[in-house]
């Protein structure tokens, strides 16, 4: 199934799920991966899909691309939610990952002070000593955790070097509470392997693992792309939404990033559209849902003068959008779609006063 890998250091902004408007950093090729995992729902494709010998890029290349981009960004009057450390595979394999991470810091305190620093990251290199002091670092250390269960690890997750996951639960549980867990649930078959992580098999030791780490948060979600194997499939909104309140039960707080509904539901409402960075797909998606109005969140952000515009820049975490409430105060939107999953016949962001719907 089509997958995509990100173009050059710096990378859109985004409209995030998790994140808000995010502004990407790819610590790897723009032509290939490398991870150090191999995961059958990776967005950017299987590994044998996507070599490269195509050098790292370096920090001097990676600081010089973000800061003319902020540069640019703050011209424009819209600066990202956050600027998050990620790209083509894992970011810690970068050698010069930690000072990739100080230059992000530097740039970010000068063009966007309200700007968060983020790295999404399988936690494979997180017990090296400079890798964990790194992401001692930064805002939001981002940090997988898919299951506790090692035979399911291997069949979903498929780690490329060594991996003990009692090992990485200690290496989370190290950051002595700074660190944010992300676990993907899934259901579907692969080779006539089940691959339902959600039930309680799973679930439960899982459940054990974040006691013992002692996270800041924990984030659930499912698949939303394109994945590069069939038979991968999205986990229940019900199953996401009961795991997410088992997490606070302990807690923590937890934010459930939700399968969305078909198109056939956002059509049920004549509300406002708005729609991602603007460009055709979004504009024939626009057509296809026959609603009111259609609205470009960012061109919304860079005119935060306008009457009735908000200065601020909350994240609405729980929905998976950023600038929600901003866009329904100016615009009137009852209906917040971005540009993602039009493949699959769906509109992946879409606000939470939808969810009556599904």
């Amino acid at each position: 199934m089509p997958t995509f890998l990100n173009e050059g250091c710096v990378f859109g902004p985004v409209l995030s799920r998790r994140l808000g408007l995010s502004l990407g950093v790819n610590l790897n090729a723009s032509d290939g991966k490398r991870c150090t995992f191999d995961c059958l729902y990776c967005e950017n494709g299987l590994n044998e899909q996507r070599r490269t010998t195509t050098p790292l890029p370096t920090c001097a290349q990676i600081g010089a691309a973000l800061e003319a981009r902020l540069s640019e960004m703050a011209g424009e009057g819209r600066l990202p939610d956050v600027i998050t450390l990620a790209g083509n595979g894992e970011p810690t394999l970068n050698p010069e990952f930690c000072e990739v991470v100080d230059v992000a810091c530097a740039l970010r305190d000068r063009f966007a002070p309200s700007s968060r620093i983020a790295v999404l990251s399988n936690a494979t290199m997180a017990d090296r000593p400079r890798v964990h002091a790194a992401l001692e670092r930064v805002d939001d250390n981002i940090l997988k955790l898919d299951t506790v269960d090692a035979a399911y690890v291997r069949l979903l997750d498929r780690p490329q070097v060594p991996y003990d996951v009692g090992r990485v639960v200690e290496t989370l549980a190290s950051f002595h509470g700074h660190v944010i867990v992300q676990t993907i649930f899934v259901t579907g078959s692969v080779g006539g392997v089940d691959l339902d992580n959600t039930k309680e098999r799973y679930v439960a030791p899982w459940l054990e693992a974040l006691r013992r780490i002692g996270p800041e948060a924990v984030t659930v979600y499912t698949v939303a792309r394109d994945v590069p194997v069939a038979g991968v499939e999205k986990a229940p909104r019900e199953a996401i939404d009961a795991i997410c309140a088992r997490v606070r039960a302990l807690g923590i707080a937890c934010t459930a990033l939700r399968p969305t509904p078909p198109l056939a539901a956002v059509r049920a409402r004549r509300g406002a559209v708005v729609l991602g960075e603007g460009d055709e797909g979004v504009r024939q998606l626009a057509q296809r849902l026959a609603v009111g109005g259609v609205v470009d969140p960012l061109a919304l952000l860079a005119r935060p003068h306008e009457p009735g515009a908000r200065q601020d820049r909350e994240v609405v975490r729980e929905g998976g959008l950023g600038h929600v409430d901003l866009v329904r105060e100016v615009a009137g939107a009852d209906v917040v779609v971005g540009r993602y999953g039009e493949e699959q016949g769906e509109a992946l962001l879409v606000s939470e006063r939808l969810e009556g719907l599904c």
